[in-house]
């Protein structure tokens, strides 16, 4: 386990916010029940969840708080973020899949009710969201899409031409709008607010606190060697860092790069109704949505990288980012004056199947796993963090076989 670079030049949320807490690192050994590797929104989440049911945890960020794959986050909460229900039914079957999008729903109405619980402002909106195409082979596929939403009892409308034309300045073959379904957040300043709720409710917060390997000892104690060269002891380990977790999981895991770009603000929307958010099903997909001071945010939802994810070049990143900033024009020519400021770019860690991988593995008894992947990542967190704290604390979680690192 090592700290990796995951993000390239300066992403938006990390820009226009300043630093609200730095925490300490590991100058000392610790002793706790539960240790979370990991501050993103995971691990932000899941040692919250903790500390609140009274369970002695100790938080790990390798890099200072929110600086992983939370600052590339497009800070989307989507009920649909593993994809359509026509793929995953395929990939678990229809009544698990259905199972999937309802627990999505569910965690969305926590998570507003947590956000609404915190003191911090953390630009916390519901949305509307549109999943639309402009190819007519895919919208068949949406159609169909539709249909099973709508019979398995989601709140969505079919939007076709020629009426999408009055609403909408893009090229719309069709498209599922879903009411009140979404969300958007500022991911950064929602990380830290998570981390200072956590330590308020007693959890203790170290960044910039590398774990280099662990150990057991005897009882089967986990000793986690930080880059400190101080250890943190733990009956149970955590592994909230995607990253750590793709170590450990294998073939579930291919490592993504997602890229994105965001303008500076602008004074108006034509062409983009409520500002809902916004995600093309293509060869190529790619999710938009708006921010609280007026910016536009366009980023890309990457397939499987055959180079691993890891290495960004510098020529492929150029022209994803022009690509964006194009498409972005193309499909919005009424708002005037739209100017990229930020442009970056991060690697992710996924499924094959798009669902998270959330539990324990017989290699490894002590430890449990929250790998949260996708536009649906932070809502997937908050259900890993309530199925790892029932499950710490002995409480059976039928859904844990959904989300099992075994799976096949």
């Amino acid at each position: 386990m090592t700290a990796t670079t995951l993000v390239s030049e300066t992403p938006v949320w990390t820009a226009i916010n300043s630093v609200p807490t730095q925490y300490p690192w590991l100058d000392q050994d610790e002793t706790c029940e539960v240790a979370v590797i990991g501050a993103g929104i995971t691990g932000a989440l899941c040692a919250l969840r903790l500390a609140q049911a009274g369970v002695n945890t100790v938080l790990l960020a390798a890099n200072a708080v929110g600086y992983g794959s939370t600052g590339v986050s497009p800070g989307l909460m989507d009920y649909d973020g593993a994809g359509t229900l026509t793929h995953l039914s395929k990939q678990v079957g229809m009544d698990k899949a259905v199972r999937a999008f309802e627990l999505c729903s569910h965690a969305l109405d926590e998570m507003q009710s947590l956000v609404e619980s915190l003191p911090e402002d953390v630009g916390f909106a519901r949305k509307d969201s549109l999943l639309y195409t402009d190819n007519p082979q895919i919208a068949n596929i949406l159609r169909q899409e539709y249909a099973l939403r709508l019979h398995t009892g989601f709140p969505v409308e079919l939007v076709e031409q020629p009426s999408a034309r009055e609403q909408y300045s893009f090229p719309l073959e069709a498209g599922i709008l879903t009411k009140g379904m979404s969300a958007q957040v500022d991911p950064y300043r929602l990380c830290h607010a998570l981390v200072n709720a956590a330590q308020e409710s007693g959890a203790r917060v170290y960044e910039n606190t590398c774990v280099e390997s662990i150990t057991t000892e005897e009882e089967s104690v986990q000793c986690l060697h930080t880059c400190t060269r101080h250890c943190v002891r733990a009956k149970k380990v955590i592994m909230a860092s995607g990253h750590d977790c793709a170590q450990f999981t294998g073939g579930l895991l291919p490592v993504r790069k997602a890229y994105a770009i965001a303008t500076k603000p602008v004074d108006e929307f034509a062409g983009w109704p409520n500002q809902i958010n916004i995600r093309e099903e293509s060869a190529q997909s790619i999710y938009l949505r708006t921010t609280p001071d007026g910016r536009l945010l366009v980023g890309d939802i990457p397939a499987a990288s055959r180079l691993g994810g890891l290495v960004i070049l510098p020529k492929t990143a150029d022209r994803r980012y022009a690509d964006l900033e194009c498409r972005l024009k193309d499909m919005f020519p009424g708002i005037r004056g739209i100017e990229v400021e930020y442009r970056f770019a991060g690697s992710m860690a996924g499924t094959t199947d798009g669902l998270p991988i959330i539990g324990g593995m017989a290699q490894h008894e002590e430890w449990y796993f929250a790998l949260c992947p996708g536009v649906g990542g932070m809502l997937w967190a908050e259900v890993a963090s309530r199925l790892l704290t029932a499950l710490y604390k002995g409480e059976t979680c039928e859904e844990l076989a959904l989300f099992a690192p075994s799976r096949k």
